[in-house]
């Protein structure tokens, strides 16, 4: 039998019904292993909890928005509210508070999986797959550098970029970290 509740605020009743209730107990402490950020896309959010789960036992300060971190951060630069300082202010609060020095940034894929706010941006409407792919690399790599230098008074602070790719072959989704970003050497 669902369970209600009821609170009288501003002279209005409110109740509340449950909806669900599920097994499973709470974190112990305020540690999270990050903060993550991620496209709110819902085709992916069955395979990104389950990644979470596999890869770091679900422990995440997760924010998702339409284009990652990159609308928060860069989205002005394209037509969209300027974001960045509260964007900012967020994530050091969440540093402190659940005590972490990890921020990871989710990027799409470049074919099916490629992101909407970026192909839905109207000043990059009718760039292929491919140059919207660059783009969100260029951006992400842009941001990385920005949240390095903007946290760089955290111990041990890592910006980490994470991309994923849907394969449809094998209906299967692909997550990857970047591993380096060095310049080629030069042939003689």
């Amino acid at each position: 039998m669902p369970q209600t509740f009821e609170v009288i605020m501003d002279g209005s009743r409110l109740v509340f019904k449950e909806i669900a209730r599920l097994k499973g107990k709470l974190h112990q402490g305020h540690t999270a292993d990050g903060l993550y950020f991620r496209c709110c896309d819902f085709r992916f959010w069955d395979r990104f909890l389950a990644f979470l789960k596999f890869l770091f036992n679900g422990r995440f300060d997760i924010f998702a928005w339409p284009g990652g971190l990159t609308m928060l951060l860069l989205g002005q630069e394209y037509g969209h509210p300027d974001m960045r300082e509260a964007t900012f202010y967020w994530i050091e609060k969440m540093l402190a508070l659940h005590h972490t020095n990890r921020v990871f940034m989710e990027m799409h894929g470049k074919h099916k999986g490629r992101c909407g706010a970026y192909a839905s941006t109207e000043s990059l409407a009718g760039k292929s797959d491919d140059e919207l792919f660059r783009l969100q690399l260029q951006h992400h790599l842009r941001m990385k550098r920005m949240l390095e230098e903007r946290f760089a008074g955290v111990e041990g602070f890592k910006a980490v970029i994470i991309y994923d790719e849907a394969v449809e072959q094998t209906d299967e989704f692909v997550f990857s970290n970047l591993e380096n970003n060095k310049p080629l050497s030069k042939a003689a």
